[in-house]
This record gives structure tokens, C-alpha cells and sequence, in this order.
């Protein structure tokens, strides 16, 4: 029951938060990751810090991803 409230807590404040100039990637622990989403895979998410455009290229595992929030505004849930 905890861990569908902390999930559904997620989901909405990934909802909710306006991340202006870049993505938002919000992990399953809580964490949340401002970047510049470059590819979603079936298992991996791609992607570059947005302090750091020119930086490394990260990834992260689509089962460690809550949701991702674009900077137009639109969001992908992961379950």
C-alpha cells in the first residue's frame, strides 16, 4: 500500500513539476534528473544532463523510471 502511495505521489508531482528549458527524468527512488532525454529503448533511456548538454551521454534503465517530462509539456509514464 506504501509503495502505491509513494508511486502515485510521483506521478503527480512529475505532473506537475514545469521544468523549463529541458526534461525532467523522475526515478522510481525519488530522484529527479533535469537532461535532455536523446533516445527512449525498450530497456534503456539515453540521455545527456541539461547543466552538461555537451557532456557524457547517460543511461538509465526504463525500469528505474517513474516518468519522464518533456520540456513541450508532455509526459511518458513508465509501469
Amino acid at each position: 500500500m506504501k509503495k502505491g502511495l509513494f508511486i502515485l505521489s510521483l506521478l503527480l508531482s512529475c505532473s506537475l513539476w514545469s521544468a523549463a528549458a529541458q526534461d525532467l527524468i523522475v526515478k522510481k527512488d525519488g530522484t529527479r534528473v533535469e537532461a535532455k532525454v536523446l533516445e527512449i529503448g525498450e530497456k534503456d533511456i539515453k540521455y545527456k544532463k541539461a547543466s552538461h548538454l555537451d557532456g557524457p551521454t547517460y543511461l538509465v534503465s526504463v525500469a528505474n523510471v517513474v516518468c519522464i517530462r518533456f520540456e513541450d509539456g508532455s509526459t511518458d509514464i513508465f509501469s
